[in-house]
């Protein structure tokens, strides 16, 4: 993520090519590099955000439906560790938690491309919930660009959001046997 990252530093051809690169990485970045692609795309096309976290939504979708057939004919050796199906292990309260904070964040951004990419990602992450075994790890390529489009809001945005943050991170923190010596 760190390469992404600094691909978004730089500027013109040279962030470009970074960020085109940093999926040689990892894997998962590929589908950073596509959001940002689609972004591109569709605000060429001057669609309203509505409309295009809405289309973002349905293609995801779309996706998660026809990833089965696609990994297979990809030849991802990973495809028989995959599941496909209903996350009967998923709780409801990890969806409800970014549902919350998304909304929050959608509410609270300022429009700007990172903040417009922490949107998609947490969209990716509510529509690939149950069904993805794999989609939280995709998402934490987009946790990075949601903290830093929320140091570019509000004070009290700041606060409301990093606070949080903080408690999330707490109680997963606890849940998972606090300090064990």
């Amino acid at each position: 993520m760190g390469v992404y990252l600094t691909g978004i530093a730089l500027n013109g051809r040279k962030g470009l090519l970074v960020r085109l690169l940093s999926p040689f990485v990892h894997t998962s970045l590929w589908f950073t590099v596509l959001v940002e692609f689609y972004e591109h795309v569709t605000s060429k096309l001057r669609l309203s955000f509505f409309i295009k976290a809405a289309l973002f939504a349905a293609l995801i979708l779309a996706g998660i439906f026809f990833l089965p057939t696609i990994i297979q004919m990809t030849g991802d050796r990973r495809f028989t560790e995959y599941q496909f199906d209903m996350a009967q292990s998923s709780s409801f309260l990890g969806f409800m938690w970014w549902f919350i904070l998304g909304t929050l964040f959608f509410i609270g951004r300022k429009r700007n491309n990172i903040s417009d990419l922490g949107t998609y990602g947490i969209l990716f992450y509510l529509a690939s919930y149950f069904f993805l075994d794999f989609g939280a790890r995709v998402f934490e390529n987009f946790v990075p660009l949601i903290l830093v489009s929320m140091l570019n809001s509000t004070k009290d945005f700041k606060v409301l959001f990093g606070c949080l943050m903080f408690f999330y991170g707490l109680v997963a923190w606890y849940f998972r046997g606090g300090l064990v010596f």
